[in-house]
């Protein structure tokens, strides 16, 4: 992601299918596709890989949503269904 163009995101809920990056007192944490977020913004879900687990990040522990404008366009293409149907059905 090229961070000089990236900005900070506060409507987590609209990030689902989005790739961002997950920032904390500055530094990059993780990187990754968005693949569930409560609904009301509190937390997110980064799907794993060959090489990472699945990972959780919180609001509440100072973690912060980078996006770039073009992947946000292209999550906002999307219908408000589609991002809805990732939250995990154990937070629903």
């Amino acid at each position: 992601m090229d961070r000089s163009s990236s900005y900070p995101y506060d409507d987590w809920s609209a990030l689902v299918g989005g790739i961002i990056e997950i920032r904390k007192d500055s530094k990059s944490i993780a990187q990754g596709y968005v693949d569930a977020v409560m609904p009301d913004s509190s937390m997110l879900w980064i799907s794993g890989d060959f090489i990472r687990s699945r990972s959780s990040y919180s609001k509440a522990d100072g973690y912060e949503a980078w996006i770039s404008p073009t992947h946000l366009q292209l999550v906002n293409g999307r219908t408000s269904s589609t991002r809805t149907e990732s939250v995990p059905k154990r937070w629903s």
